[in-house]
């Protein structure tokens, strides 16, 4: 069962706080800035893009995940997620010697969401449409609102907004090797859309609780597409190290 404190309007009461302790220095958090702030689109890659870099790791820092959709389990993306080195240690000790159980999948997944420095890289392994995208997003997202991770208000803003932030991929859609990075800094959060021949084609910063949650929740809520996938990565980590 998914913790009782991340019921329905806990996760809510649970973000203002993180707000109010942000580390970001010049960062505001709260919903009076929740609209995306544009940094730049359809332009190439800057001397800054490295901001886009991982945080610092360390072993069991880093979780994997193939998705495979339709009947004939064709590859549709892969996905990367990095975790602090602090949050990697207390990964390590819930998953070193132990088997993977539902139990300690939400006890991981509960570390991970409480995370603010992260990052996360999607690399598209076929091609996929604008529609496909948008809808595997949203799909994913409103399992974080089912698990009161996100609000219903926070994810129709978001999920409205998607095809207007990826509307450079309605004619052609993604192709492949082509990757969307997410990084996560208290509550702030830049995305970055890159093509496989490193034209960047999106880049904006988004600040609030909620758009680091829409993120990190659609990824571990139960019942995501990647959620177990990314867990059991941890597992896999401790009996190769083994």
């Amino acid at each position: 069962m998914w913790p009782a404190w991340y019921g329905p309007g806990r996760a809510r009461s649970f973000a203002r706080v993180a707000v109010l302790m942000a580390l970001s220095a010049g960062v505001p958090g709260g919903r009076a800035l929740a609209q995306p702030v544009r940094e730049s689109a359809l332009r190439p890659p800057n001397p800054d893009f490295r901001e886009i870099s991982p945080p610092e790791g360390g072993p069991f820092s880093e979780m994997n995940a193939l998705l495979e959709k339709t009947l004939f389990k064709v590859d549709v993306l892969t996905l990367q997620v990095r975790v602090s080195e602090e949050t990697a240690a207390e990964l390590a000790g819930l998953v070193r010697g132990r088997q993977y159980s539902n139990e300690l999948a939400d006890s991981v997944a509960v570390l991970v969401l409480r995370e603010r420095d992260a990052w996360a890289r999607i690399e598209f392994l076929r091609s996929v449409s604008l529609n496909q995208l948008v809808d595997g997003i949203r799909d994913n997202m409103k399992k974080a609102v089912e698990a009161g991770l996100l609000e219903e208000e926070d994810f129709t803003t978001i999920t409205a907004a998607m095809p207007v932030w990826f509307g450079f991929l309605e004619v052609e859609g993604a192709s492949r090797g082509d990757e969307i990075l997410y990084r996560i800094r208290s509550d702030s959060l830049r995305t970055v859309y890159r093509t496989a021949g490193e034209e960047v084609l999106l880049d904006q910063v988004d600040v609030g609780a909620e758009r680091r949650m829409a993120v990190l929740g659609s990824y571990f809520a139960p019942g995501s597409d990647f959620r177990k996938r990314l867990i059991r990565s941890l597992f896999r980590q401790d009996r190769e190290d083994g």
